[in-house]
């Protein structure tokens, strides 16, 4: 966000997340007494920062912004909502009033009123242990330095199921997928937001398909696995390498149903069925979004 106000500061509007560190501290002391309130208290700010960029966009700020940017979205709200009430922190009475604030829940996604109102929501690709290196060493807040990596675990694996496994297969939202590279750069997100928004560029898709095609040279298939380890190996060793490179030649992308499934010990309740899924697996189909290449999920045979 500070790169695209330096590059861009008259053409763009960011609406920064707003916390209180005392409120921060309460929560992650005891989020079984203050997990509701603080979660609702995020939702209302957000349901105002909404409010206010619409405001600004019809009405204010001159000249008129291009884009205007949240540090997080309601879905991004609702998705650490959702674990800690996975996590026991917030009833499942408040979980209803949440989501009937919310406007919605995983079931019910094509009603949800906001969708409409974001032309683009941006997931960005990183790694949970990088994510909890970056909280600790450069927000450096006293009540964010001592959160287990399983918590950042946690959360990337909802923010991977709300997105792959239910926004996108739906087509209800525009999801920009990007990787380390392209989301520290702010003029390739710039670029990459002003072709899709002018529908110059097309977005991947997700699906899930019922078997194999016959063999094709132009589509990606990982049989396994191990197949998908080694990629991610791969990937993280040498992220110029020719294997890297020769991946990124494909249109399509075909990933194997129900491997590299993980169970958290922390999860009490998991009313929606959320798949928690290995590390590796969700970096290697996020990385192939990130470069615009379709997924297709099929059964194992047995």
């Amino acid at each position: 966000m500070l790169n695209l106000k330096q590059f861009f500061s008259s053409r763009c509007a960011i609406y920064k997340e707003k916390g209180n560190e005392k409120f921060l501290q309460l929560f992650y002391a005891d989020s079984k007494t203050y997990g509701f309130a603080f979660q609702w208290g995020m939702l209302k700010t957000r349901q105002y920062q909404l409010s206010l960029a619409q405001h600004d966009k019809k009405y204010g700020r001159l000249p008129q912004r291009q884009f205007y940017f949240w540090d997080r979205s309601m879905i991004g709200d609702y998705i650490f909502a959702l674990l800690n009430h996975m996590l026991g922190s917030i009833s499942e009475k408040e979980m209803a009033v949440y989501e009937d604030e919310f406007g919605g829940s995983i079931k019910t996604l094509a009603s949800i009123p906001f969708f409409s109102a974001v032309d683009c929501y941006v997931l960005l690709n990183d790694e949970p242990e990088d994510c909890k290196y970056r909280v600790e060493n450069f927000r450096s807040n006293q009540s964010e330095s001592s959160i287990p990596l399983s918590y950042y675990e946690n959360i990337d694996d909802i923010h991977y199921s709300l997105f792959v496994d239910h926004l996108l297969p739906l087509k209800l939202v525009r999801i920009l997928f990007l990787t380390w590279g392209q989301y520290n750069d702010a003029r390739t997100l710039w670029d990459l937001l002003l072709s899709i928004l002018n529908q110059k560029k097309e977005l991947p898709y997700v699906k899930k398909v019922p078997s194999l095609p016959v063999e094709d040279p132009t589509l990606l298939i990982y049989r396994s696995a191990q197949q998908i380890e080694e990629f991610y190996n791969e990937m993280k060793s040498c992220d110029d390498s020719e294997k890297v490179q020769f991946q990124k030649s494909f249109k399509t992308v075909y990933m194997p149903q129900g491997v590299m499934v993980r169970n958290p010990e922390q999860i009490k309740v998991n009313p929606y069925n959320i798949v928690f899924y290995r590390n590796e697996f969700k970096r290697v189909v996020l990385w192939h979004l990130s470069n615009f290449q379709n997924i297709c999920f099929y059964p194992i045979q047995e």
